[in-house]
């Protein structure tokens, strides 16, 4: 089952189901295979320390305990912070109602560093949000539960449908060529002691210019 998410606008509710976009979606993937000298695929096992026996795979898993030596289920687990505080997942994905907010400009948008991106398929969408999208309006969201850790989502459309990006404000300050310190170096640097690369690749001690 698609998770479907809901956008709400100008107090109207679109829904979309989501598709996350990762790097083999875009541009493939490949995966190397061991075979055997007659062709057959290999599989993968493990040795134990002292070479006496074989691990075939499914031989080992990973397991969470408690103090008590009790098995945590991976869903049961839950990020806190130093102070003991319930913390956020930096893998963020959308859930529940998102409302937007103001129209953002893509310059805005290049303030963050994008994290996630999804591929949204309209369910339900009213025709003034289908509208504002294809004139390439961005909206950011006003309260939604992606927003942890300053995350920022975007809704936009262009010609291949509709996508919502998830960010983090990256917190640099651009600056322009007008701004930038474009003055000559220096050349006359008191510092100088006088070493060069050939004195730095000799092996011994002997002085280059001997005088008696």
């Amino acid at each position: 089952m698609q998770k479907i998410i809901e956008v709400v606008f100008n107090c109207k509710v679109s829904s979309f189901t989501v598709t996350r976009i990762d790097r083999s979606k875009l541009y493939g993937s490949k995966k190397r295979i061991a075979v055997d000298v007659e062709g057959h695929e290999c599989s993968t096992a493990a040795l134990t320390r002292d070479g006496k026996y074989i691990l075939p795979t499914g031989g080992m898993a990973i397991l969470y305990l408690t103090d008590e030596g009790d098995v945590v289920e991976r869903n049961q687990l839950q990020a806190i912070d130093p102070e003991g505080s319930n913390g956020d997942s930096e893998e963020s994905s959308p859930n529940g109602a998102m409302e937007l907010g103001p129209a953002v400009s893509a310059d805005e948008v290049l303030e963050y560093t994008i994290i996630n991106v999804y591929m949204l398929e309209p369910v339900s969408i009213p025709s003034e949000l289908v509208a504002m999208l294809a004139s390439g309006i961005i909206y950011c969201q006003v309260s939604s539960p992606v927003s942890h850790n300053a995350h920022q989502s975007f809704l936009l459309k262009n010609d291949l449908g509709y996508f919502l990006l998830l960010g983090r404000r990256t917190g640099f300050e651009y600056i322009g060529l007008d701004e930038a310190d474009l003055s000559p170096l220096d050349n006359n640097d008191d510092g100088d002691d006088g070493l060069d690369f050939y004195m730095l690749g000799r092996q011994d001690n002997v002085p280059l210019d001997k005088t008696e």
